[in-house]
């Protein structure tokens, strides 16, 4: 008596078990493949690797499943033909328009960097930095980090009666030097607020090398009429070690007399 069932992979052939062709799992005749193995595409009946089938790089179920580029399987899965690639054509654009704001980022930030360079530029060419070696002004310590030509700023003094006006701007000069071995900012700031007058500096902040020198033009502009005792502070920065040292320099001045009196003074 023959037998009357095959496992998976064999056929029945005159009564007795038959395997089927390697690539095939189901058949009924090594002739008749009806279930090819994974990867495997049939056609007429037969096993084909997807690798042997132009453009399929991929296959499951007898039909080729992906195609590689412009390409896309056909309705019974047997081989691939050209088609629209919406997921390309998707990423294509996407991907352009992505290099596009990349490249506009770019542009922006080195417009935005060299705008910057040149407005720092322009700012210091009105700056006066110098080399302190080849200068003959003369400047004290000022502190650990810096030197100065002056200890006390003295506004009027190049005035016949050395007094200055009130509600106009009067300028005096102070050289800051850089006594430390790092690079250093420099900046002022007036110690307490104060109702009597304004002051101001240009350039307002400067970065100082290794025995460098800033001239800065300081500016006292008096609200009413008074006598000014006060202080305003050179705060150094040191880039290397982030220490901060401030340092008090007296400011003196005496105004004219004008009717607009200091409300302290009232009584």
């Amino acid at each position: 008596m023959g037998a009357l069932v095959v496992k998976r992979g064999y056929f029945l052939s005159n009564g007795r078990c038959s395997k089927c062709f390697e690539t095939c799992i189901k058949c009924t005749s090594m002739k008749y493949c009806s279930e090819c193995s994974d990867n495997y595409v049939n056609i007429d009946y037969k096993c084909h690797h997807s690798s042997t089938i132009q453009y399929c790089t991929a296959a499951t179920n007898d039909r080729c499943t992906k195609c590689k580029g412009w390409h896309a399987p056909d309705d019974s899965g047997s081989f691939c033909k050209t088609a629209m690639r919406y997921d390309i054509i998707f990423g294509t654009i996407v991907g352009f328009i992505v290099l596009i704001v990349f490249v506009l980022v770019i542009v922006v930030v080195l417009c935005y960097q060299i705008n910057l360079h040149n407005k720092e530029k322009k700012k210091m060419m009105n700056v006066c930095v110098y080399n302190m070696k080849k200068s003959n002004i003369p400047l004290q310590n000022l502190g650990d980090f810096l030197l100065s030509n002056k200890q006390i700023i003295t506004f009027g003094v190049l005035n016949e009666d050395s007094l200055i006006e009130v509600n106009e701007e009067t300028r005096e000069l102070l050289c800051v030097g850089n006594n430390t071995n790092y690079t250093i900012k420099v900046q002022f700031s007036v110690v307490d607020n104060c109702d009597q007058f304004l002051i101001r500096t240009e350039p307002t902040l400067v970065t100082l090398k290794k025995g460098f020198a800033c001239e800065f033009e300081i500016f006292i502009k008096p609200i009413c009429k008074c006598v000014i005792h006060s202080n305003i502070v050179a705060i150094a920065l040191d880039l290397e070690t982030g220490k901060q040292i401030d340092e008090k320099i007296e400011v003196s001045a005496v105004t004219k007399m004008t009717t607009r009196l200091d409300y302290t003074e009232l009584i």
